[in-house]
């Protein structure tokens, strides 16, 4: 079992991440000076930091090679698992760019969930910098993911699948 770390935010979505994180906070602290129910206050201060955990909470931490097995470690909420059945590469495309999120973060602390791409269909990504990303083909589909050290884990990967 080796574990890789997933790569640092990338500039686009660092300035995603700020820009959210600066827009719900100064909703939060703009509701908690302005109403006057203290009930208001304590739900969009509340509803604020709930936003925020869940986001953090399901962003990657880190990707585990186990055999053929990818485990996908989220900061707060447990990991995803998926059993490579194809090859692993580096995708010729970014995930955001005429990507289409299904359900997940399209920048917040990551692009992570359920995509949609023309000429893919159906992926899931765990990817905190685009220019790192890698594509295991899997059981589930393809999953995009970006470890810091991509080659390394690519080859990992690929030998542990062998």
């Amino acid at each position: 079992m080796t574990e890789f770390p997933t790569a640092p935010l990338d500039r686009p979505t660092r300035t995603v991440t700020v820009a959210v994180l600066g827009l719900v906070l100064g909703v939060m602290a703009l509701t908690g000076v302005t109403a006057e129910d203290p009930a208001s206050r304590a739900l969009s201060v509340g509803l604020g930091a709930l936003i925020l955990l869940l986001a953090w909470g399901y962003a990657p931490g880190v990707l585990v090679v186990d055999g053929r097995v990818l485990h996908v470690r989220r900061r707060l909420f447990g990991r995803r698992e998926f059993t490579v059945a194809g090859r692993v590469h580096r995708p010729t495309w970014q995930v955001g760019l005429r990507s289409v999120r299904k359900l997940g973060s399209g920048g917040l602390f990551g692009w992570y969930g359920s995509f949609w791409r023309p000429g893919v269909g159906s992926f899931h990504a765990y990817v905190t910098d685009r220019s790192r990303s890698v594509l295991c083909e899997t059981d589930d589909g393809p999953v995009v993911v970006s470890p810091a050290d991509p080659d390394a884990f690519a080859t990992a990967l690929r030998e542990a699948s062998s």
